[in-house]
């Protein structure tokens, strides 16, 4: 299987295990940052850690209901109020 070619590439140097991480990670901040500027446009406010605590367990419900692209089930998990509105507007045009 040649995915157990790209894992081995990816572990044997540190250099790529950072890039991994630090994508996952700013792909996080990213999006908390979004949903926080929904919130904003509409009147409310949440803390930083409460969005990535929500969007973390969206993503956990999103990748456990068997729902295809788990899409549906992610945007249901990450509503905090009436941001979703919004959020959904500003989601599909960030870079994947």
């Amino acid at each position: 299987m040649t995915i157990w070619k790209d894992v081995k590439g990816i572990a044997v140097e540190p250099r790529k295990i950072a890039y991994v991480l630090g994508g996952s990670l700013g792909s996080q901040v990213l999006i908390a940052l979004c949903l926080g500027a929904s919130l904003h446009s509409v009147g409310a406010h949440a803390s930083f850690a409460t969005l990535i605590v929500v969007l973390t367990l969206a993503a956990m419900i999103g990748g456990a209901v068997p729902i295809p692209g788990g899409a549906g089930s992610l945007k249901w998990a990450s509503s905090p109020g009436s941001a979703p509105p919004v959020f959904r507007r500003i989601r599909p045009w960030r870079p994947s």
